[in-house]
């Protein structure tokens, strides 16, 4: 499957932001590739991620608008290609407001979760 729909696909598990998701199992869309598949992503903290924290959420800041003490994370996570970094702006959860997910590859590389 590919990288971005996985993530998506996580996000969505992940996102109604505080829905459980990372290890559980989750269903495809029915169609003619339909199976059951298991989201491999294990939680894990950001000083583990391959770029630094303030390095990280300055990179939020460019791509969201949003400064570390405005966001919620929610969950942070390692899958087999790099890791997911999932929060929602503070302010706005009352709001309903979606939240987003950053894709970071294993050099660093960070961006959002539906740019190419």
């Amino acid at each position: 499957m590919h990288r971005v729909e996985r993530a998506c696909r996580s996000i969505l598990l992940l996102a109604a932001l505080g829905v459980a998701g990372c290890g559980h199992q989750a269903q495809s869309q029915p169609g003619p590739d339909a199976v059951e598949q298991e989201l491999l992503c294990v939680d894990v903290s950001i000083a583990s991620l391959p770029i630094s924290e303030s390095a990280l959420y300055d990179r939020v800041f460019e791509l969201t608008g949003h400064r570390q003490d405005e966001l919620t994370v929610e969950r942070v996570c390692k899958d087999r290609d790099g890791y997911l970094f999932g929060a929602y702006p503070t302010a706005k959860r009352k709001q309903f407001h979606r939240g987003f997910l950053l894709i970071i590859s294993a050099d660093g590389n960070v961006r959002l979760a539906n740019s190419q």
